[in-house]
């Protein structure tokens, strides 16, 4: 196996909203899932394989293109980069490589807001082609790649038919925003003043990934079967995260009045989007330290029980407890939003640019560690555990699913 590290391969980019890490809640929520139904093993094949296989099942199957949405443009035979067919974003490279989860992440590397590879803090080599891996670490590793860069730049673009984004921009970091998020039930005012809130291509992203996984797991496939079952956890694990199942954790109506009696309505909503897009940002560095902290404890850690959970509930209805997730987050968002504010209060979180600021890692930490706010850590915790408990509990199903070899259950998760 190679040494060098994959990250090193591509120059960083800024980083999308996420969790951080998907890879470590992967690999806690699996830890209940003794018996795995589908090969423990796959050896590293290349994306044109899958392309290949892809553009093979959507001759044959229409309800498959059907999910998928596969246009006829993007299927024809003369087109085998797995990008293109799936409307990626086709400047961003597949790197082939593995998290070393049984290295423990030094406490002092702080959360990296640069992404567009496997993310700064924690071990990945390179995995040459051939090489075996293990199921378990296929899919811990590769639930973090939707962060990498796929999602990104996609909007505004003729080629790729997507329009131009419903919120957020059409470039940059942010862009990834729509195909991460999902506002199952805005306030009416919000949706009236913001009404792209209520599109969102996550529910399509987790419908292609799924299918993909479950096709190529079950037709001989097992490399990217499992790479495409790690995708489709992404996506449910993002609807259980509090930042991406509300717009605005803070009461909506005060910020419209407060904006409206400023005189200057849109600079000042555009001033609070920064705001909490900082907070949205200083909230994954905190669940970095605290899943990093659970990674190198032992066993019976409060945040590895709530991800591991149990196997009990792993036949429930997906949609039903992606609706449960989303309604959690948004229950605790305020409060989580109020423990941000006061943790990280003297970061500059009206700072437009604070996470181009190369002091602010080191500044989080130091916030983190503070023991007179010990307590709001702690409050922050205890408001992050149940949707971290609903995380793992929708990658159990959703994994249990695709190993079955079930098809598409449930509703779609927009609705």
């Amino acid at each position: 196996m190679a040494d060098s590290t994959v990250s090193s391969v591509t120059e960083p980019a800024p980083s999308g909203f996420s969790w951080n890490s998907h890879a470590l809640i992967t690999a806690a929520a699996m830890e209940p899932m003794t018996r795995l139904n589908f090969k423990e093993e796959a050896a590293v094949r290349p994306a044109e394989e899958a392309a290949e296989a892809i553009l093979e099942t959507a001759e044959r199957d229409q309800d498959f293109r059907t999910t998928c949405k596969l246009r006829d443009e993007d299927i024809r035979p003369a087109r085998s980069d797995l990008r293109v067919i799936l409307r990626l974003n086709h400047a961003i490279p597949f790197p082939y490589c593995r998290t070393a989860l049984e290295k423990k992440v030094d406490e002092e590397i702080p959360h990296s807001f640069k992404r567009n590879a496997p993310p700064e803090g924690h071990s990945y080599t390179c995995v040459p082609m051939c090489e075996s891996l293990s199921a378990r670490d296929l899919l811990a590793t590769y639930a973090d790649e939707p962060d990498w860069g796929m999602d990104r730049d996609l909007f505004g673009r003729d080629e790729y038919g997507y329009g131009h984004a419903p919120f957020g921009a059409d470039n940059g970091p942010s862009s990834q925003g729509p195909f991460h998020m999902l506002f199952l039930k805005p306030p009416f005012l919000l949706r009236r003043i913001f009404p792209g809130l209520t599109q969102s291509f996550l529910p399509q992203r987790f419908a292609t990934f799924y299918e993909c996984a479950v096709k190529l797991l079950h037709s001989g496939h097992e490399y990217w079967g499992l790479r495409f079952a790690a995708w489709a956890c992404h996506y449910v694990q993002d609807a259980a995260q509090p930042y991406h199942a509300t717009p605005f954790p803070a009461p909506f109506l005060p910020l419209v009045i407060q904006a409206a009696r400023s005189g200057r309505f849109r600079d000042a909503m555009e001033a609070n989007k920064h705001y909490l897009m900082n907070r949205h940002y200083l909230y994954e560095a905190a669940t970095h330290y605290l899943l990093n902290a659970m990674w190198r404890s032992k066993e019976g850690h409060p945040l590895r029980t709530a991800l591991a959970g149990s196997m009990e509930d792993n036949s429930a209805d997906l949609t039903q407890a992606l609706h449960e997730a989303a309604a959690q987050a948004r229950r605790n968002a305020p409060e989580i939003d109020r423990s941000v504010a006061k943790l990280f209060h003297a970061v500059g979180m009206e700072n437009p640019q604070l996470v181009s600021d190369e002091s602010l890692p080191g500044r989080m930490l130091t916030a983190l560690r503070d023991h007179k706010f010990e307590r709001t850590l702690h409050t922050l915790t205890s408001l992050t555990i149940p949707c971290l408990t609903h995380a793992g509990k929708l990658t159990r199903i959703t994994l249990e699913h695709i190993f079955n070899g079930s098809p598409a259950s449930w509703k779609p998760l927009g609705a």
